[in-house]
């Protein structure tokens, strides 16, 4: 029936329009290939086995690992100023320090930070600084954006996760910690003095 065919027509320019992409097992992704670019960040199943991945629209291609050096349970990515990229990782053991690395939109390493921070997690930018919350510790931790030295440490609220920014201040997403005490607040820090300014409370 008539029915029958454009049903059969539709699904099969649906496949059609899917082709596979290629699959590219190196770090070495091509310097551009025009389209979207889009970069997927892996925690990995253990230590040192987290990627940063990259997909690309231009040429329908997935680059797997672009980052050539070792990752410890990879959470926080931002794609900074310039085109660079700044990967955070929780480190090999909780509640252990962890590091800040900046790549290029390759994949390649440009500096990295010392070990810092307790299980760093998640990161954003303000005031040339970048923030990144230390779930265990309680804290953000506030390091140089060029050199990435750390700076200082703020106090947040409970098992502080996710963090974003908007004109110099810094919003802080506290959490729960395992098995302890529980808190639903946003911690709001003034990224110019670098202190607490104001605690929202979520229902």
């Amino acid at each position: 029936s008539l029915f029958f065919i454009f049903i059969s027509v539709f699904v099969f320019a649906s496949f059609n329009g899917c082709g596979d992409e290629d699959i590219i097992n190196n770090n070495n992704p091509p310097v551009s290939v025009g389209g979207l670019y889009l970069y997927i960040l892996s925690e990995g199943s253990a230590a040192g086995t987290g990627k940063l991945s990259l997909y690309t629209s231009g040429n329908d291609s997935m680059y797997e690992s672009i980052f050539g050096g070792s990752l410890s349970y990879p959470d926080g990515l931002y794609y900074g100023d310039g085109g660079s990229i700044l990967v955070v990782e929780q480190g090999s053991t909780f509640g252990g320090n962890g590091k800040l690395y900046k790549l290029n939109g390759n994949g390649v390493l440009q500096s990295e930070s010392a070990p810092f921070g307790s299980s760093p997690y998640s990161l954003t930018t303000a005031n040339n600084k970048i923030y990144v919350t230390n779930g265990p510790g309680g804290t953000v931790s506030v390091l140089d954006k060029n050199t990435l030295s750390v700076l200082t440490a703020v106090s947040a609220g409970v098992y502080p996760q996710e963090i974003l920014s908007r004109d110099n201040k810094v919003y802080v997403c506290n959490t729960s910690a395992f098995g302890g005490a529980s808190d639903s607040t946003v911690s709001v820090i003034d990224a110019v003095a670098d202190t607490v300014i104001g605690t929202i409370a979520l229902r």
